[in-house]
């Protein structure tokens, strides 16, 4: 999702795997399309635990632990990541939230060096 509203806790419900406000750049689009691209070859649980736990970041940069604290829709974030959580470490696979930050990283990381050496069939997810 592309905006140039500022998050508030309405994405809570929004179906989006990934939140970017104006203005935007080239490279910042680029990235974006990369990262959502390397994660749709994940399950679908897994791709839900990234989209839930970036929800959850944008709102943690953007409100107060106060605004947080209070908010029936933050609430019911946090439940549904550590749900996706417990149903992930049923699996060899599961992963915190700070896994999947990692993990974000790592994909972009990845994407650098494909694009770097595009004939290349190293180092690809």
């Amino acid at each position: 999702m592309v905006t140039a509203v500022e998050p508030d806790f309405d994405i809570a419900e929004m179906p989006f795997d990934t939140y970017v406000s104006k203005a935007i750049d080239e490279t910042t689009i680029k990235e974006t399309v990369e990262r959502l691209a390397a994660r749709a070859q994940y399950d679908a649980l897994l791709q839900e635990h990234y989209a839930v736990a970036e929800k959850l970041a944008m709102l943690e940069k953007q409100k107060t632990e106060t605004e947080l604290a209070t908010s029936s829709a933050y609430q019911e974030l946090l439940d549904r990541f550590e749900e996706l959580e417990s149903a992930r470490a049923d699996s060899a696979a599961a992963l915190d939230r700070d896994d999947i930050v990692s993990e974000i990283g790592r994909a972009e990381q990845i994407a650098e060096r494909i694009d770097e050496n595009p004939g290349g069939t190293e180092d690809r997810v």
